[in-house]
């Protein structure tokens, strides 16, 4: 049985955080946890700093910049640091009473590097030497203490070296990890690679017969008017051109779906203000049959990606702001706000609302709050948006009540640098 590497390292007697590139906690040991008064879950996909700010009562703190420097350093070079002791302090629990107490450390900076010879994850290992340098400050029998403080030094310094044979065997393992971790998203991306192509070529095959259909239909259609001089059939041909063209645009959303994760285009500038505006221009006999109105709360700003998928990611969402209404001119409001890096995108219409436990259920693939007949559609449309907005790295999400209209939100990576 493969042994488990993640208790493993929370097993580790040391005291050790993982850090990613970003300097955010994704591992911690439970000695790391127990010498500083904190909590896994409490701690973990927080930046170090967040947790462990410098302390406010003290004004000559240096914790948080000398440690910012030495992970800037490994992250940089590639290369291990060794921090000379500092003085940082830790925020109590607050049901010990809150503030911060007094503490000094060994740090010690190990980054772990992945197939391409880059760093992903640093491993941040410290040693508590509050009371060692307490005894020094405080100068008790200065030379009984100093003698043992040099054996402590020596022990200590043994110690920081089998912690760091540990660190070094810890670091294999994971690189052992990763490795495997990497080859099998290589293999996972083949598997996607064969079924995107299987499904284009399944759905070449299968519309081409139906174009044929369509043809020998309007055949028939012709030769029963000719002969019989009458429109007895027209409904039933109807249906079957209806049936025809749902399963065309079944297979076409179909393949717009395989197709999002399995684009190579590289992302480029795109002006989301003039996207509205083709689609607006595309959509205008639509617009003007629904007497839809548009209103853009703020300027639209340019982002990063793939224009033809954010064209149909707006397409999508809009499309859906016109058709679910009842008996309502459609109202729609597009709005942007630039959050750091990303922008976040929001479209609220006046429809007919949702009720809240279905808004996971919406965007999986198939997935239909209401008929074909009162709602046509594939079902594929917002699992498509799903797709593309993962795809270029941000979060879709909708808030929506019963008959009080819905709200698309979605983040995009801004072009700003």
């Amino acid at each position: 049985m493969e042994p488990d590497y993640k208790q493993l390292f929370e097993k580790l007697p040391g005291l050790f955080l993982i850090l990613d590139t970003e300097f955010v906690i994704v591992a911690v040991s439970d000695a790391y946890l127990k010498a500083t008064l904190t909590e896994r879950e409490k701690i973990l996909g927080k930046g170090i700093f967040e947790v462990f700010p410098d302390n406010p009562d003290d004004s000559g703190a240096t914790g948080v910049n000398n440690l910012t420097t030495s992970l800037n350093k490994v992250l940089q070079e590639g290369v291990p640091d060794k921090m000379a002791i500092q003085k940082y302090d830790i925020p109590k629990p607050e049901a010990e009473g809150g503030g911060f107490e007094e503490r000094y450390w060994s740090p010690y900076n190990l980054p772990l590097l992945g197939s391409d010879n880059k760093v992903k994850f640093i491993i941040h290992s410290v040693e508590n030497v509050t009371e060692l340098l307490k005894m020094q400050q405080e100068g008790e029998e200065h030379e009984k203490k100093y003698e043992t403080l040099k054996g402590i030094n020596t022990n200590l310094d043994r110690e920081i070296t089998a912690r760091a044979k540990e660190v070094e065997v810890a670091h294999l393992t994971l690189s052992e990890i990763n490795q495997q971790l990497l080859e099998k998203a290589e293999d996972l991306q083949r598997s996607n690679d064969d079924l995107a192509r299987f499904a284009e070529t399944a759905a070449h095959d299968i519309k081409a017969p139906f174009r044929g259909v369509g043809g020998y239909l309007t055949i028939i259609k012709e030769k029963i008017k000719a002969k019989y001089n009458t429109n007895e059939f027209d409904e039933y041909f109807e249906r079957i051109d209806l049936g025809r063209t749902k399963i065309t645009t079944l297979l076409d959303d179909l393949l717009s779906f395989a197709r999002v994760a399995q684009s190579n285009e590289p992302f480029a500038e795109v002006n989301t203000k003039q996207v509205v505006e083709d689609i607006m221009k595309a959509s205008d006999l639509n617009i003007k049959e629904t007497n839809a109105q548009f209103k853009i709360s703020n300027e639209l700003p340019v982002v990063k990606g793939e224009r033809f998928q954010i064209v149909q990611l707006f397409q999508n969402i809009l499309d859906n702001a016109i058709k679910f209404q009842d008996k309502n001119v459609p109202e729609i409001i597009i709005g942007a706000q630039k959050k750091g890096k990303l922008v976040e995108f929001s479209i609220k219409d006046n429809g007919i609302g949702m009720n809240p436990k279905y808004f996971n259920k919406i965007f999986e693939v198939f997935e239909r709050l209401h008929s074909q007949e009162d709602y046509p559609g594939s079902g594929l449309g917002l699992a498509i948006c799903k797709r593309i907005v993962e795809r270029h790295g941000g979060k879709l999400w909708v808030e929506s009540e019963p008959g009080k209209g819905t709200t698309f939100f979605f983040t995009l990576k801004s072009a700003e640098k």
